[in-house]
């Protein structure tokens, strides 16, 4: 596992995080936060944005999207992608940790990019866990389980979730 700050210039860096904290990004309801939690759970949702998809391809309609996505693709060397994902969770009274989970069934790499500071985090199934701090990734082997705990003190922890080769 290996935490980067700073992972972008701060240019590139501010850019994306405007265009995915502004009211305009289109995010879409999702009624699981993993895949082992089932549907229904009034606790258990996030918005979601599906940028590339494996079976699709680029699958997003928004038009800035490179400009968000090619910066950390770039700089990650990912050039085989398998998902681009974004994730907004809003906030809870209480961290609640979710289920561990993999984003993927398939070994690849796993690399989760923090768009806004809080106190929400991933935690690792050995106890390890990785604050969400601006401008940070968190790349690791795809098979390691983890789970996205919530902020409390903001109105919304927003990750990209990045699955390459």
């Amino acid at each position: 596992m290996k935490v980067i700050d700073n992972f972008l210039p701060e240019t590139d860096f501010k850019l994306a995080q405007a265009l995915m904290m502004d009211y305009g990004f289109p995010w879409m309801w999702n009624d699981s936060v993993t895949k082992e939690v089932g549907y229904g759970d009034p606790d258990e949702f996030q918005f979601i944005h599906l940028f590339y998809h494996p079976m699709s391809g680029v699958v997003t309609d928004y038009p800035r999207w490179l400009e968000i996505i090619k910066p950390y693709a770039d700089r990650m060397n990912a050039t085989s992608l398998m998902r681009i994902k974004a994730n907004l969770n809003v906030a809870t009274k209480e961290h609640i940790t979710r289920e561990f989970h993999t984003d993927f069934n398939v070994k690849c790499t796993t690399a989760i990019a923090y768009i806004n500071n809080n106190n929400g985090y991933t935690l690792f199934e050995d106890g390890t866990k990785v604050e969400s701090k601006e401008n940070r990734v968190v790349i690791f082997d795809s098979q390691m389980r983890h789970a996205g705990i919530p902020c409390t003190d903001e109105k919304r922890r927003v990750v990209i979730n990045f699955n390459f080769i």
